[in-house]
């Protein structure tokens, strides 16, 4: 029984150790290895950082991938594919059926066509930046995206651009009013920290916003553009925190603390994300004023240092966005999206300081202490249509509601004995509506029309509820551009904006018509040398805290107000920007308003008034820009600039 019981039990040992090999046999006859190589139709150039996916007969994806620098991609799986799709930009997106594999998995060459562009655009550097005629498209490399982990990170390694940790904000041309978009529509700000740089794909830069964003004061539109086969989910969890343990920050040693969850999943037709972002910062400053009212007094404040600052800024916020993207049809998609932040904003000024009269030629001291206070809610919600029709005609529209409340408090004490206080309260209701569409005439030329509708109400209230303003404001808005390209290396874009504007407050109203012409020209004068000119008009609109009559003491003859009696201003810029081997950028910058809207300081009765005027100014700019990959680690990322203004009102002049 024994010796049978040894056979049996190592005829089960060999039984199983059978099975496991023809187990990983039929497994590993499965997975099998895949290659292949992109190269340009025309040139037979290899291409880089082309996406690539495998799809098997029921058309899932089974590899998502890019192409290394000689344009070669691999791959290894476990089920048999039968489609192959490659795109990449400035190239006509290939998507065929793989019959006969060569050998072991040997897909051959793939040759991608060049896409004749309406823009005119013109590929340089490895085809890894296109300069068009109104943006420039970076393709993101994986040199690009090296060090960084999130999207405003990764966009601060791309020229021109500049990432301030800080305040979280990206830069252009050292301009902080900056629109990020996500594939064409507008995201928050926290779903662009969410998403991961390996899923952009490239980026487009457009510094002369027209259209739909032609009166909105943005200095630039950043467009991000994501990888359309990517499928996965991201839960980030991060903190921005910023301690000083040196006592140079007064009693708060914890100056920065900014925790985030950004959460976000992509799979099939659908994209859902949800984030959170806290924040409790504390500054402390040690400032020392000297101002002089002409004729009247002179005020200087004592000096002090970290140890004992005089300014306490503290700022709490929480903010919370949730949205969804969803493929109704292989064209076709929706988004929707909502927004909402609180703020808490309070800054204690202490100033201890010396105030000489000089008519008199006496002097005194005086304590002065200013408490502000200021607690913003804002909710914002948004749904979006993108649509494409045909191979000609693509469809934009989106409708937004926002609605903005500020509750403001403000303390001025003098010596203990003279003091101001005063509460108000503005709120907005905002309504926005946009429709547009891109027609393709020809292979070089388009054209890009639309229509923005947009109502704003502004309002402000006392303590006990009392009407202080009531300011209601309708915007409407047509627009045409034309894009060609008459050769390779020349595309233009001219076109207008028609805008009406009608505004109505408490004791008056006002109609006005604005006509807003642009033009542009893209000349690719040599693959490292590229020129683009530009003029550019527009309309700014008063801002609410311009428009608010609530008043404040800045000191004892200084009072801050707004000014219902605001126009809109009208703006006229030129700008000549030259980019040389894809990594200096020089930018010359005109700018006129007739009516630019800039404070203004008056004398009334003994009081010195601080407001905002519609006032004359022009303004001129250089700017240098220099971006430069210093080895696999380091970028080299600087740029100087030189600015002059001068503004005029009433005949006066300052610059």
């Amino acid at each position: 029984m024994k010796t049978k019981y040894v056979r049996s039990t190592l005829s089960m040992r060999r039984a199983i150790l059978f099975l496991m090999t023809l187990f990983l046999s039929v497994i590993n006859s499965y997975s099998k290895d895949y290659s292949g190589t992109v190269v340009d139709s025309l040139t037979s150039e290899k291409i880089g950082f082309a996406t690539v996916s495998l799809l098997n007969q029921s058309g899932e994806k089974q590899f998502i991938g890019i192409t290394d620098d000689q344009g070669r991609f691999t791959a290894t799986i476990q089920e048999e594919i039968a489609f192959i799709k490659i795109s990449f930009i400035g190239y006509k997106t290939i998507e065929q059926r793989i019959d006969n594999l060569n050998g072991a998995g040997d897909l051959g060459v793939f040759r991608l066509a060049p896409n004749v562009s309406l823009l005119g655009e013109v590929s340089v550097q490895a085809n890894t930046v296109e300069h068009k005629v109104d943006r420039t498209v970076h393709v993101i490399t994986p040199a690009i995206r090296k060090g960084t982990f999130t999207a405003p990170e990764m966009l601060g390694n791309i020229l021109g651009l500049r990432f301030d940790r800080i305040n979280d904000k990206v830069l252009v041309n050292n301009k902080s009013n900056v629109l990020i978009l996500v594939d064409g529509i507008q995201k928050s700000q926290e779903y662009v920290n969410s998403l991961d740089p390996s899923r952009i794909q490239e980026v487009e830069i457009v510094k002369e916003p027209t259209g739909r964003y032609i009166s909105d004061d943005y200095s630039a539109v950043i467009n991000l553009v994501l990888i359309k086969e990517y499928e996965g989910y991201c839960l980030n969890m991060r903190n921005l925190m910023i301690i000083s343990p040196s006592g140079s920050n007064g009693d708060n040693g914890l100056a920065n603390e900014q925790p985030k969850i950004l959460f976000n999943y992509t799979k099939n037709r659908w994209n859902v994300y949800a984030n959170y972002v806290y924040a409790d910062i504390h500054w402390n400053y040690a400032n020392r004023i000297r101002k002089t009212y002409s004729n009247v007094m002179d005020v200087t404040s004592e000096k002090v240092t970290s140890k004992n600052p005089n300014e306490d800024y503290d700022y709490f916020a929480h903010a919370a966005s949730v949205g969804m993207d969803y493929q109704i049809a292989k064209d076709h998609s929706i988004s929707i999206q909502d927004r909402f932040s609180y703020e808490d904003t309070r800054t204690d000024l202490l100033y201890n300081q010396q105030v000489s009269y000089l008519k008199s030629g006496l002097s005194e001291n005086i304590r002065q202490r200013t408490l502000n206070q200021d607690l913003r809610k804002n909710n914002s919600a948004s749904i979006f249509y993108v649509g494409k029709l045909n191979e000609r005609l693509t469809t934009h529209s989106d409708l937004t509601y926002d609605y903005y409340s500020s509750d403001l408090h403000h303390l001025y004490d003098q010596n203990r004995s003279l003091t101001q206080d005063y509460k108000y309260v503005n709120a907005k209701n905002y309504i926005r509506f946009n429709a547009d569409a891109d027609y393709m005439i020809a292979s070089n030329l388009s054209l890009n029309s639309g229509y923005t509708s947009i109502w704003n109400n502004y309002r402000t209230k006392d303590s006990v509820g009392n009407q202080l303003s009531l300011y209601n404001e309708y915007r409407n808005r047509l627009f045409a551009y034309l894009f060609f390209s008459p050769i390779q290396t020349v595309s233009a874009k001219v076109g207008v904006a028609v805008e009406n504007l009608y505004t109505k407050n408490l004791s008056s109203e006002r109609n006005y018509w604005g006509v807003l012409p642009f033009a542009q020209l893209n000349y690719a004068a040599h693959p490292m040398l590229n020129l683009n000119l530009s003029y550019n008009s527009s309309i700014s609109y008063p801002r609410l805290f311009q428009l608010s009559p609530s008043n404040y003491a800045l000191d004892s003859l200084m009072m801050q107000t707004g000014n219902l009696g605001l126009v809109q201003t009208m703006n006229h810029q030129t700008q000549l920007e030259m980019t040389f081997l894809q990594c200096l950028t020089l930018t010359s910058t005109f700018a006129y308003s007739p009516n630019a809207i800039e404070p203004l300081y008056s004398l009334s009765a003994g009081k010195y008034y601080s407001t905002y005027a519609n006032v004359s100014g022009r303004m001129f700019a250089l700017g240098l820009d220099y971006n430069q990959s210093l080895g696999e680690f380091l970028n080299w990322n600087s740029s100087a600039g030189y600015y002059n203004g001068k503004v005029m009102y009433n005949g006066t002049q300052n610059s």
